[in-house]
C-alpha cells in the first residue's frame, strides 16, 4: 500500500477490504496490524469500524494502529474502550498518540458537565492522558477544570495537572 505504485496499492487495497469485511476477528486483527504498518492517517476508516468490535482483541488491534493511524475521527472511537479493562491500556496509549488532537476534544468533554454518556472515570482518564502529554494545550484545558464540580474529575484533573509540572505562579 505504501509502495506498491497505483496498480500494487489498488490489488493490496481490494485484498485488505476482503479481510476488512470478514467476519472472522483473526482477518480483522490482520488488516489493523497491516494498517498499523503503513501508518497512513487517511487509512483510518476500517479502524473506526474496528474499534466498536464485539470482540476484545479486534478492539485491541484497532487500537495498537490507532496510535499509528493519527487521525481525530478515531478519537470517540478510542474513548468509547476507555471503560472496557480489557481495552483500557491500549486506548490510554493511543489516546497519548493523538496527543495534537486530544485537548480540544477534551475540552468539550470536561466542560460539558451534564453529558451522562460517559462514566466519570472515563472522563478521569482522559484528564490523566491531558496530563502526560504536557503541551500548552493539553495544560490549558486541564487548568479551565480546576474547580469541576464532580471530585472524581476535579481530582484527576488536579493530579494531571500536577504530574504536568503546572505551576499556578
Amino acid at each position: 500500500l505504501k509502495y506498491g505504485g497505483i496498480p500494487g496499492s489498488v490489488h493490496a487495497g481490494m485484498r485488505l477490504l476482503e479481510y476488512e469485511g470478514s467476519a472472522d476477528p483473526d482477518d480483522q486483527i490482520y488488516t489493523a496490524g497491516i494498517l498499523q504498518d503503513v501508518g497512513a492517517s487517511t487509512y483510518y476508516q476500517p479502524i473506526l469500524k474496528q474499534l466498536s468490535s464485539p470482540f476484545d482483541e479486534v478492539r485491541n488491534g484497532a487500537l495498537r494502529a490507532a496510535i499509528e493511524v493519527i487521525n481525530p475521527q478515531l478519537i470517540d472511537g478510542i474513548i468509547t474502550n476507555l471503560s472496557d479493562r480489557n481495552t483500557r491500556s491500549a486506548a490510554m496509549s493511543a489516546l497519548l498518540a493523538h496527543g495534537d488532537h486530544l485537548p480540544q476534544k477534551a475540552q468539550t468533554i470536561l466542560g460539558n458537565n451534564t453529558d451522562s454518556r460517559l462514566d466519570k472515570h472515563v472522563v478521569a482518564r482522559i484528564a490523566r492522558v491531558l496530563g502526560q502529554l504536557k503541551s500548552e494545550a493539553s495544560t490549558d484545558t486541564l487548568r479551565q477544570q480546576i474547580s469541576h464540580p464532580d471530585v472524581v474529575i476535579r481530582s484527576a484533573v488536579l493530579s494531571a495537572l500536577r504530574s504536568s509540572q503546572y505551576s499556578a505562579a
